[in-house]
């Protein structure tokens, strides 16, 4: 078989009109001038249809030219085949009985001039219905390449979000090991340095022993040494309601307004994670589709979820459509029992609301 990018139905339209013109060439046989001239007249006007890609424009008005035609010059009506076929090809339902009523019209019924006419009608009636059927592939195929390209990206942000869930779980142990340290052992360390120095203060002759003096200098620098380990434990990176703020603080495309309800210390690392993504999300959303002036984001915390707004006064239009990475996290909130929607009236608002205790871990 040839490959379809080779043999198509235009293609086969092309080698069908061929075979049409040189049959009814070898029917004139014109010697005739005006004849020869409408044949080549024909001729010249379907290779501009070919040149231009255009199969759908002027062929009624085609058709009755070469009706007229007819009249005039008695088989001029085989020319009219080509532009039939044409016709056919593009699914004009006229073109089913023009051929037959021209030949029965101008030929008199001519068995010898039924044979074109027949190869026009069934030949293209098979094109347009091969026309049909490799357009209904060809949407089929882009639908199913596109079904393929949403899923490639679905895994791309699947694989992104569980590396960035891993780096926050790390980050958040890392501040909770720093913090117990602090909290816990820091105060025991520095509370039994303090009482070694209210010893010191005192009339004490165990201060003057050579045991004291070294059992104060190694608690100061285990103090010395716990401060520097929270330093290096504690993460540099904003992570939780610092991050929050940080991606609101750095957007620049226009001013934000942020409000805060509630209890906001409630909402655990991953809480903030989902929201900050939703976050940076409604922003590139902002960004691509919207002529924003103004962006509200309002956080709002009760007694069960946590609901996030992000409104916009720029004016999209009816025919935006959800992208990838809103999908995506639609369906990562109802991984978690929460929800996402979008509401488009005057302004552009996405709604994220997020049960504060979640059914599973976000993945």
């Amino acid at each position: 078989m040839l490959p379809t990018r080779y043999f198509s139905p235009l293609i086969g339209l092309g080698f069908s009109l061929t075979a049409l013109y040189v049959w009814i060439l070898m029917m004139l046989r014109p010697q005739d001038p005006a004849v020869f001239s409408l044949w080549m007249l024909s001729l010249v006007v379907l290779v501009a249809r070919f040149r231009f890609h255009e199969f759908q424009k002027g062929l009624l008005l085609e058709l009755i030219a070469w009706l007229i035609l007819s009249f005039f010059v008695d088989t001029a009506f085989l020319l009219s085949l080509p532009t039939a076929m044409v016709a056919l090809y593009s699914g004009k339902t006229y073109a089913l009985f023009y051929p037959m009523f021209m030949w029965a019209a101008f030929s008199l019924f001519v068995f010898e001039a039924l044979l074109p006419v027949l190869f026009t009608i069934v030949v293209g009636v098979i094109l347009y219905g091969w026309s049909v059927t490799r357009d209904a592939l060809n949407k089929q195929v882009d639908i199913h390449r596109e079904k393929l390209y949403d899923f490639e990206q679905e895994r791309q942000y699947l694989l992104e979000n569980q590396g960035e869930i891993s780096r926050l779980s790390t980050l958040t142990e890392r501040d909770r090991i720093a913090n117990q340290l602090h909290d816990d052992l820091g105060h025991e360390l520095i509370g039994a340095l303090m009482a070694l120095r209210a010893l010191e203060v005192q009339d004490s002759p165990a201060k003057e022993s050579e045991s004291f003096q070294k059992l104060k200098k190694r608690i100061t620098r285990s103090v010395e040494q716990l401060k520097k380990t929270v330093e290096n434990t504690k993460s540099e990176e904003e992570i939780g309601s610092d991050r929050f703020k940080h991606v609101l603080k750095s957007f620049a495309y226009c001013p934000v307004e942020h409000t805060r309800k509630g209890s906001i210390d409630t909402l655990s690392p991953m809480h903030w994670h989902l929201l900050t993504s939703v976050l940076k999300e409604a922003f590139t959303n902002v960004q691509k589709h919207s002529h924003a002036t103004l962006v509200n984001v309002d956080l709002e915390v009760d007694a069960s979820v946590a609901r996030l707004a992000v409104k916009n006064d720029g004016i999209q239009t009816n025919s935006y459509k959800t992208g990838m990475g809103l999908r995506y996290m639609r369906r990562r909130l109802e991984g978690v029992g929460g929800a996402l929607s979008i509401q488009k009236d005057y302004y552009f608002k996405l709604v994220c609301v997020i049960p504060l205790e979640m059914e599973e871990v976000a993945t």
